[in-house]
């Protein structure tokens, strides 16, 4: 079975973050998304991990006297 990846630019371009960032939300970086397990010096994620990322509901509520513009 092949697994969909991102690399961790890619990953990042996608979430609009930097890499150092990117690095850091994986899972042996004491992240959430998980790291496809491979040889080589490659850092990949699954894109199903990143596109669920995006996907999630976000609430935003405005605190008193705050506006959303």
């Amino acid at each position: 079975m092949t697994v969909r990846t991102y690399s961790l630019a890619e990953m990042a371009e996608v979430l609009g973050i930097s890499e150092a960032r990117a690095r850091k939300m994986l899972s042996d970086r004491g992240g959430d998304l998980p790291r496809v397990p491979h040889t080589g010096s490659r850092v990949l994620c699954p894109r199903w991990a990143v596109d669920e990322l995006i996907a999630r509901p976000v609430r935003i509520t405005a605190q008193a006297g705050e506006s959303f513009s």
